[in-house]
């Protein structure tokens, strides 16, 4: 940032006809053969003091730099929490009351970011239809970050993991990467947005060939649009009308 500094100086009073001005590298003084010699003390300036406000010596800003984005950061802060889609279940008979949790926990084998995540109908809270691992990563830019899905082999006995995560151990063996369903999210200066790339997720589930995610990620509701297709790419489950409108039921970074 540049700054422009201007220095008004008052008229010369009559007795201060033979002042000059001398600029040096170290302070600009003005000096008099006749008048007293302005200092701190009597209401000058103090020459030590050469300096804009807010620049160093070396002119660079003294105020601190702000901390550098991290979109994993973020992103894990954005996922973690309860979740559910009551408000959008009441206005449209389309979609089910949901619940959705995710809570951080230690894998270590994975990654230094993994999620567990749970989801339920509100009918049946304790007996999840969904349950996975995310993995987060950084992704190719610096405001991008990478969520790896791991299906979970044996998941029934993790049911309830995000009310006890200090008891969570699982063997790497029961995560089962889903090749190819990585989502892709992108800080668009306000929300994350992406979803897994082109038809690469596949799966048989459904009768479908392949699966879509797309995400809306924000601080306080997270859309998200899972469908299936078929070889001809006719969508064969999934809601078709947009995505599920996940609100946030915890407060951010409250885990």
């Amino acid at each position: 940032m540049y700054r422009t500094f201007v220095i008004v100086t008052p008229a010369l009073e009559p007795t201060m006809r033979s002042c000059f001005l001398t600029l040096s590298v170290a302070a600009l003084t003005i000096a008099c053969s006749e008048g007293p010699e302005q200092g701190p003390e009597n209401g000058g300036s103090d020459e030590s003091v050469d300096t804009a406000v807010g620049e160093s010596e070396d002119g660079d800003s003294d105020e601190p730099d702000e901390p550098a984005f991290d979109a994993v950061a973020e992103v894990e802060t954005l996922l973690v929490g309860h979740f559910d889609s009551a408000q959008q279940a009441a206005d449209d008979r389309d979609y089910f009351h949901i619940l959705l949790t995710m809570c951080p926990v230690s894998m270590p084998e994975l990654g230094a970011r993994v999620l567990y995540v749970e989801q339920t109908s509100a009918d049946t809270p304790s007996e999840p239809y969904r349950q996975r691992l995310y993995v987060l990563e950084a992704g190719a830019t610096e405001q991008q970050a990478v969520s790896r899905v791991f299906e979970i082999a044996g998941p029934r006995q993790y049911t309830g993991t995000c009310d006890d995560v200090e008891s969570f151990e699982m063997d790497l063996d029961r995560a089962i990467e889903l090749e190819g369903c990585d989502v892709v999210l992108d800080w668009n200066g306000e929300v994350f947005e992406g979803g897994t790339v082109d038809d690469a997720c596949g799966t048989d589930w459904g009768g479908a060939s392949y699966a879509t995610s797309e995400i809306t990620l924000g601080e306080a509701v997270l859309l998200s649009w899972d469908r299936g297709f078929d070889a001809s790419g006719q969508q064969v489950w999934g809601a078709t009308g947009g995505g599920y409108q996940f609100v946030r039921q915890t407060a951010l970074g409250s885990w």
